[in-house]
């Protein structure tokens, strides 16, 4: 496992493989790569930038608690040329690489990422650095990918699988990040199971109902192979998941500016436990903000 101090900067790490060796799912390892100051970071000052990740292997085990790769909640870095597999969970969301509280830029290219509830998710919890929204993020030809050995309990014909079962939700999910380009990846394997099991999501969450000013915005996903899932893209207009926050709390702000151009979708239905929705935007944005 690798831990970061606060303000830690200009490390690269190239062709090391990081892992763990529990097997369990009565105990839990959290983060192998925690990008963050320990015991949490409130100010830009503390958050640890200029890291990279080149040619490494970074995965959890068949049937272990491992709930992340990657904590990135950092600044100015890199996850390319990786292998990052085997993270799974059976009471808690799962991510090979998941970021909230950190500023970005991030660089995210070439990877094969395994994660049973999001391979990636950006957001996802309430950052607690204030005003602060994950941006300039660059997610290229990347291979998201989930075993469909892990299906259990669900009616689908192939659903055959006999270990634990982890939730699984979507491939890639952004809550709150601004300045998004997702390119030239493929996504697949991903089936009705936790939720219904849209591939991509792009919704706007104030999550713990303590950052309102969480949004999502200037996202292009352009060049994509999205294949053997239960449906395709799901854009919220806003923040329409209140589950857990006080209803008192404030909504995120508007999604805005989403492009969606030039992508491949196939075998997307039944087959994997949904209705083969290539997109969903519910509730539409007040104004035209996506296209």
């Amino acid at each position: 496992m690798i831990t970061t101090a606060a303000g830690a900067h200009h490390y690269r790490f190239v062709g090391i493989e990081i892992t763990t060796t529990l097997s369990v799912t009565t105990a839990t390892a959290y983060d192998l790569v925690f990008l963050e100051a320990a015991g949490g970071q409130t100010s830009l000052t503390q958050v640890p930038t200029d890291i990279v990740f080149d040619r490494c292997y970074i995965h959890g085990t068949p049937t272990g608690n491992v709930r992340r790769g990657i904590r990135l909640n950092s600044a100015r870095t890199a996850v390319v040329d990786s292998w990052l597999s085997d993270f799974h969970a059976v009471d808690s969301a799962s991510q090979a690489i998941s970021g909230w509280n950190g500023p970005g830029p991030f660089k995210i290219v070439n990877n094969h990422l395994e994660g049973a509830t999001e391979n990636v998710m950006i957001g996802g919890a309430d950052p607690s650095v204030q005003d602060l929204v994950p941006s300039d993020i660059e997610v290229r030809h990347n291979h998201f990918f989930k075993p469909v050995s892990w299906c259990t309990g669900q009616p689908m014909s192939w659903c055959t699988g006999t270990g634990p079962h982890w939730p699984v939700e979507n491939l890639l999910e952004v809550n709150n990040g601004q300045r998004v380009l997702i390119e030239g990846n493929v996504l697949e394997y991903n089936w009705a199971d936790a939720v219904r099991g849209f591939a991509v999501l792009f919704t706007p969450r104030n999550n713990d109902g303590t950052a309102p000013w969480s949004i999502v915005r200037d996202v292009t996903f352009r060049l994509n192979i999205v294949r053997h899932s239960a449906s395709g893209v799901n854009i919220s207009g806003a923040d329409d998941e209140r589950v857990g926050v006080p209803s008192t709390a404030p909504q995120s702000q508007e999604t805005a500016r989403i492009l969606v151009q030039d992508n491949f979708f196939d075998d997307l239905g039944p087959d994997w436990g949904g209705d083969g929705r290539i997109f969903q935007v519910v509730p539409f944005p007040s104004s035209r903000s996506w296209a």
